[in-house]
């Protein structure tokens, strides 16, 4: 797979508006998170820096690396695992084993879960899915070449 830079330049080959349409998806993408946190502000009524706390964001990127960050579907897996298995069923541990610090032992649990699908799957539990043209090989384009350029079905 290509790296960032050689990507960018095969696609500035290709195309030369790959600038502005690249800055059009980002100013895009930028209104929409705009938009959802204004909704979010809207929806709890009030907004403070210290809503989010360093271990959450380690929460949020534990959950992106446990599911797998190529495709959206290990991304939300992961939220669900990260988020809601362990997050939530770790609630319950103060009343029943008598843990005064439970929230030491969420971040813990999550940490030797991150480390182990590290380890043993590191793609993620969903990695990100290859292209259905790269399955398909260069069968297409083989035989438009062998057909001197006339289009064939394929």
């Amino acid at each position: 797979m290509a790296n960032g830079t050689t990507a960018s330049r095969l696609a500035a080959r290709l195309d030369p508006l790959v600038s502005a349409c690249s800055l059009t998806v980002f100013l895009l993408a930028s209104f929409i998170a705009g938009v959802a946190g204004g909704v979010l502000v809207y929806y709890i009524g009030a907004w403070s820096p210290a809503a989010f706390t360093p271990l959450e964001t380690f929460f949020l990127f534990a959950a992106v690396i446990i599911g797998g960050s190529g495709d959206y579907r290990g991304a939300v897996l992961g939220a669900f695992l990260v988020l809601e298995l362990i997050t939530e069923s770790s609630r319950f541990l103060p009343s029943i084993v008598g843990l005064a610090n439970a929230g030491a032992l969420r971040a813990v649990v999550i940490g030797v879960v991150l480390i182990l699908v590290l380890r043993f799957r590191p793609v993620g539990i969903l990695p990100e899915r290859p292209l259905r043209f790269y399955k398909r090989g260069w069968q297409p384009v083989q035989k438009l070449l062998a057909t001197g350029g006339r289009r064939v079905e394929v």
